[in-house]
């Protein structure tokens, strides 16, 4: 097909009529077909950051046209996420690496990162965040470029995972400030933290079969945890609380888990932040909120993980 003369935007207008015949699932950095369509404009016209606004009249060339014709044709007829095709993700306002070593960022605690965690938190007051179960990197990053005196670790069990984390910490020049370890939860860390960020496992095992295709390219091991989804969660909520400074708290995405674990902890008030999306699956607890449950976030930890 002749693309000559096309612009970034006539490309992504192409490209949404191409998306929109098939039954591809979107959820891994775009809402839908126009939405991805216009991602992939993008990143072939080759966007910085300033060009979103005014750059949709760029002129295409044809073998950009090409490329994009080509990762299309691989995302309809592999199913695997656009982000893995074009190694590149978007979350909370930030660019970041991705590849499948990683699970796609797409986290609703991203909502909240741009307003510093307000009205929740005193961001003045989060000098040390820990991004547990933290993959690529994402969270603890974007947070880190928007709380910029603050210090960041990223952890995870996953040494690929932390290879794409670092090379995000390279890409970003927050080495000297933005940290990984190694460790199985909180086995290897050291320190407490104003602030514990989580996106852990919260698939359980019968969700798990009934996912689309585009989720079977990503690492299983960051998405399932048990026949609940709870078995990671009652293990962070019970262990965390160490690891929390005098005023620290947990910000916790529990995904589709968050009914049972509500239910699970039936009796304890539960702070749910609700989405832009409407949804309320990231929870908001404190230090001090975990001290006067611990009968009770211990029974969950006994009964799951």
């Amino acid at each position: 097909m002749n693309h000559e003369g096309w612009t970034a935007h006539s490309f992504a207008v192409w490209a949404a009529s191409q998306l929109e015949n098939t039954d591809l699932y979107y959820g891994h950095g775009s809402q839908d077909a126009e939405d991805e369509a216009f991602w992939l404009a993008s990143y072939v016209a080759g966007f910085g950051d300033e060009d979103f606004d005014d750059g949709w009249d760029r002129p295409i060339t044809g073998s950009q046209a090409a490329t994009g014709r080509q990762i299309l044709k691989q995302r309809i007829e592999t199913r695997k996420p656009l982000a893995y095709l074009i190694n590149q993700i978007w979350f909370a306002g930030h660019r970041f690496y991705i590849d499948e070593r990683a699970l796609v960022p797409r986290s609703h605690i991203g909502e909240w990162i741009p307003e510093h965690f307000t009205p929740w938190l005193d961001p003045d007051r989060i000098g040390s965040i820990l991004d547990m179960c933290c993959g690529g990197g994402s969270i603890g990053i974007a947070s880190a470029l928007e709380l910029k005196h603050a210090s960041v670790v990223l952890a995870d069990l996953s040494e690929d995972a932390l290879a794409v984390a670092q090379q995000n910490i390279d890409d970003h020049e927050l080495g000297y400030r933005v940290s990984t370890v190694h460790s199985d939860l909180f086995q290897s860390v050291k320190s407490q933290f104003d602030l514990v960020l989580c996106n852990p496992p919260y698939v359980s095992h019968a969700n798990m079969e009934k996912l689309p295709r585009e989720y079977r390219y990503e690492p299983e091991m960051a998405l399932v945890s048990g026949n609940k989804g709870l078995d990671d969660i009652a293990v962070i909520l019970n262990q965390v609380e160490p690891f929390l400074t005098k005023n620290g708290a947990l910000i916790l995405e529990a995904g589709t888990a968050a009914p049972a674990l509500e239910n699970a902890l039936e009796g304890m008030p539960l702070t749910w932040l609700m989405s832009a999306s409407g949804e309320s699956v990231v929870l908001l607890i404190s230090k001090q909120e975990l001290r006067e449950h611990r009968i009770l976030i211990s029974r969950l930890a006994s009964e799951n993980g």
